[in-house]
């Protein structure tokens, strides 16, 4: 039918063909340069539109941040593509919302605030000048005309006018620092009663009956999640590496190759004494070595270096361990610290050494010589070096061989197998969780439960454990989810209703205690009774580390106790303990006890969280007032 049409198109009639063409492709392009295309609309802000296109190209730069940010960690299928398109639509609402009402408030940006703006950007300079290359550049990148960006430059101004103007309303009194101080700092005298679970375990006795009951009313409990069976080929650097069979000359050679490798440097283990002048005057400066000196003629006069150290040296990374630095070579300390150092002999002690830390008094308690070591000290660390270093040139061949084989002999791993000499393994059952040992790595599951290789029965992509370490597989069997037979789970049923009945046992216990200590018995005598035991803690805070969380939180959650009164509660706590408790006693925390500097730093803590809620509801009335529309066409 082509050669036909070919044959006869000729003349007049070819020119009729490619009129006839060229008018919707013509048409095409004319609307698309008129900006009235196909381009759905996803939003409507306040008469505002944002459409499908402008929504794409925001979602692909908010990937490109992801991507920026993960760096080689980054995996798309962590950022499903509906909850980014969500994410990235509520913050253009967000936006337009924002600089309509700032629109409307009057609030504007002028010219040369945006024109400063942009020239203050580092991306759009070049030596620390503002470069119309680079600024032209990095918007072609993210796909934005000047026009369009000095508007989103403009708007963000304005928005940020207004975000400033709603914070900087938020102001935190004096009385309400006091409040926050004596709650934050308050401290509660407390008894406490733990009820154990575990005590009425051995009372709880299921019945055939209750387990039957249980599994039939908890079908879904108690499935076999999906699971295959792969078969799959490993390559890994290490292993490539331990099959190698190096010969003495390749050893050798390596050895003369990487010679520095093998070259330890001199080592000196160190102490030292800092004294740091009291401020950058002459005279602090004379009295620190005056300082220095005087503790270097008690040790000349035989004083213990470690206990001068702990008792006067001020670097507190060294002191406490009686000045020991450790071993260093050279390039390690600051140079005139290095250079006196390396001039002592082993048991030396130097004279004060100025640094710009101060003066130090340095004692050199060992030395050991650098120098090469030979190949046959060195023989060990050489085959080791050498192992690593012929494998990684071998496994990235061979990954390379193993990519391209799997991919072209899609239906089977023998090819593969057999050009590199590897063993084809066979897995137990993996499930979307993972599977054991190598296979344990949730990109294992991922690949065995791809379309392409579950459904399609191809080789899986490689999967990459680690830089130097591959696996290729593929899918030998597969079962669908299916409920468990009871006596597979028989035993789990009976731990659940043992620990459902034992904590509920626990739980009637711990409403009895309650509820008799409101009617005024003591918590110990019932304590006593029940033969449990009564701990007593006194000035229990809010970050305390001595009870359970979930306690403390409750004991906190209490009302305060009346005079002559108590307040008790009781709480659920891990493993199905109940915990009961009596507030005896409530101390507020001291306001007049907070420093002024630090009263200055809770009040901007509290204005900034006030700030941040206030700027947070203000937003979110915006939006409430403001129509939206968001048609149909952005939930498909």
């Amino acid at each position: 039918m082509l050669q036909v049409i070919r044959d006869k198109a000729q003349g007049w009639i070819a020119w009729v063909i490619v009129i006839l063409i060229s008018i919707p492709f013509a048409l095409w392009g004319i609307q698309e340069y008129l900006g009235v295309g196909s381009d759905p609309v996803v939003a409507e802000v306040d008469g505002v539109e944002i459409t499908r296109n402008q929504l794409d190209r925001n979602v692909e730069r908010y990937r490109g941040v992801l991507r920026e940010q993960f760096g080689a960690s980054y995996d798309p299928e962590m950022f499903p593509d509906a909850m980014i398109r969500k994410q990235v639509l509520d913050g253009m609402v967000r936006d337009v919302v924002l600089a309509s009402t700032a629109q409307k408030l009057g609030l504007r940006a002028g010219d040369d605030m945006v024109r400063s703006r942009i020239l203050a950007v580092p991306a759009f300079q070049r030596g620390g000048q503002f470069d119309t290359a680079a600024y032209e550049a990095a918007l072609r990148t993210q796909g934005y005309s000047a026009a369009a960006f000095e508007q989103r430059m403009r708007d963000d101004m304005a928005t940020a006018l207004l975000e400033n103007g709603v914070r900087n309303g938020a102001l935190v009194t004096d009385v309400e620092i006091d409040d926050y101080v004596k709650l934050r700092d308050q401290q509660r005298n407390v008894d406490v009663v733990t009820v154990d679970a575990d005590a009425f375990a051995t009372d709880i006795v299921p019945g055939d009956d209750e387990i039957q009951a249980y599994f039939d009313a908890n079908p879904g409990r108690f499935m076999r999640p999906e699971r295959v069976k792969v078969r799959y080929l490993e390559l890994s650097r290490d292993r490539l590496a331990a099959e190698l069979q190096p010969s003495e000359e390749a050893l050798k050679s390596y050895y003369d190759e990487h010679i520095g490798d093998f070259t330890a440097p001199e080592q000196r283990r160190v102490s030292h004494i800092l004294i740091t002048p009291e401020g950058d005057s002459d005279e602090a400066d004379a009295q620190a070595l005056a300082a220095a000196q005087e503790l270097l003629g008690r040790l000349k006069a035989g004083e213990d270096f470690s206990e001068l150290a702990a008792a006067h040296s001020q670097d507190p990374g060294s002191a406490t361990q009686g000045g020991d630095l450790g071993l260093v070579a050279r390039g390690v300390m600051v140079p005139a610290f290095e250079d006196a150092a390396f001039a002592l002999d082993a048991g030396a002690l130097s004279e004060p050494v100025r640094t710009e830390f101060g003066y130090h008094l340095i004692k050199v308690d060992e030395v050991q010589a650098g120098g090469t070591q030979s190949f046959d000290a060195a023989r060990d660390r050489v085959e080791r070096a050498y192992r690593q270093a012929e494998a990684e040139k071998l496994y990235y061949d061979r990954a390379e061989q193993l990519v391209d084989i799997s991919y072209e002999s899609p239906e089977s791993l023998e090819p593969a197998a057999e050009a590199l000499g590897l063993q084809i393994q066979s897995s137990d059952w993996v499930t979307r969780a993972g599977g054991e040992g190598v296979l344990a790595s949730p990109k294992i599951a991922d690949a065995a439960f791809s379309e392409d290789v579950l459904q399609a029965g191809n080789n899986s992509e490689p999967v990459e454990l680690d830089p130097t370490h591959v696996i290729v597989l593929r899918t030998v069997e597969h079962e669908e989810a299916a409920p468990k037979a009871l006596d597979e789970v028989r035993d789990q049923i009976l731990a659940i209703l043992r620990a459902e009945g034992a904590a509920a046992k626990a739980e009637a216990l711990a409403a009895e205690l309650l509820t008799r200590v409101r009617e005024g018995t003591a918590l110990d005598v019932q304590a006593a009774e029940h033969g449990l035991n009564v701990d007593t803690h006194e000035g229990v805070a809010r970050d305390a580390q001595v009870l359970p969380a979930a306690l403390v939180q409750a004991v906190f959650a209490a009302g305060r106790p009346a005079e002559g009164k108590v307040a008790a509660g009781s709480v659920a706590l891990p493993g199905g303990d109940q915990g009961v408790f009596v507030v005896r006693s409530v101390a507020d925390g001291d306001p007049s006890k907070l420093a002024a500097a630090d009263r200055a730093s809770l009040r901007s803590e509290l204005a900034s969280r006030r700030a941040e809620r206030e700027y947070e509801l203000f937003v979110e009335q915006q939006i409430a007032e403001t129509g939206i529309d968001l048609p149909a066409i952005e939930q498909q």
